[in-house]
């Protein structure tokens, strides 16, 4: 079950700037008899794949009201670029971020694009039955990102594969200008990131995103590991959106047992 408790919230980062990448023109020096200038960049492509006929289940009540608390009642200041991860491993991020974002494409005339960020583990291609790595993907990605508009299909998803050059680590300067490719291209981002207590990704990704989603178990997450995260999204000025709980599945399990049992 999910339950969304609202958390302050704290000022938005301005988005990056529509000039950053562009071409610039060296300045003349007087010795030459030339004017020097630089080549342009190439062209910078993100490789989304179209989620074409895929179908979500039917939303919960809980997952419905957390769309809705996340996304529409957030006023004139509705994150666009959300970032979810959990405290610990198997805190249920990647799939919390999946279903939000299969959600709202069902309920936005805007095409939202999941972005799998967990270098280390990534999941959302085994959940799409999509390839993380090998050729097939990334002829798929060149043909959609030619033939295909973001507008032709609801739901997108961008690999772990396709920041394979990333590893072991993010650098700022390649993630801040994918996701400025990514907030023209598509109306909403929804990231999934690495545990805060094992990785630093999802702090830089929430610097740099509208928010961040932090995604805990109960009964399992530890307490100290929570407040140590908490406290570093204070210091790191990441702005927290809100925390979800996540049932563990044996609790669950009793939950239906003593049900049926009455």
């Amino acid at each position: 079950m999910l339950m969304p408790i609202p958390a302050p919230l704290i000022r938005i980062n301005e988005r990056p700037g529509g000039a950053e990448g562009q071409a610039c023109q060296a300045v003349s020096i007087p010795d030459q008899a030339h004017q020097a200038v630089s080549a342009p960049e190439p062209p910078f492509l993100v490789a989304a794949v179209p989620l074409n006929g895929f179908v979500p289940k039917a939303p919960t009540l809980e997952e419905l009201q957390l769309v809705q608390r996340m996304f529409f009642l957030a006023g004139d200041e509705m994150p666009r670029v959300i970032v979810f991860c959990g405290v610990e491993a198997g805190d249920g991020a990647e799939t919390v971020c999946a279903r939000t974002g299969e959600v709202l494409s069902c309920l936005v005339n805007e095409p939202v694009c999941l972005m799998d960020a967990n270098l280390r583990a990534p999941t959302l291609h085994l959940r799409y039955d999509i390839d993380e790595e090998a050729v097939p993907f990334a002829r798929t990605a060149q043909q959609s990102s030619r033939g295909t508009s973001p507008r032709d299909s609801s739901l997108w998803v961008l690999p772990a594969g396709a920041l394979r050059e990333c590893r072991p680590g993010f650098a700022p300067d390649s993630v801040r200008k994918r996701l400025s490719v990514l907030r023209e291209k598509f109306g909403f981002l929804l990231i999934a990131a690495p545990p805060l207590s094992t990785a630093a990704e999802g702090f830089l990704l929430g610097q740099m995103a509208d928010g961040l989603v932090l995604n805990v178990m109960a009964r399992s997450t530890q307490r100290a590991a929570a407040i140590k995260v908490r406290r570093n999204l204070e210091l790191y000025n990441v702005r927290l959106l809100g925390a979800i709980v996540n049932e563990t599945p044996e609790r669950k399990g009793r939950a239906k047992e003593k049900k049926d049992d009455s």
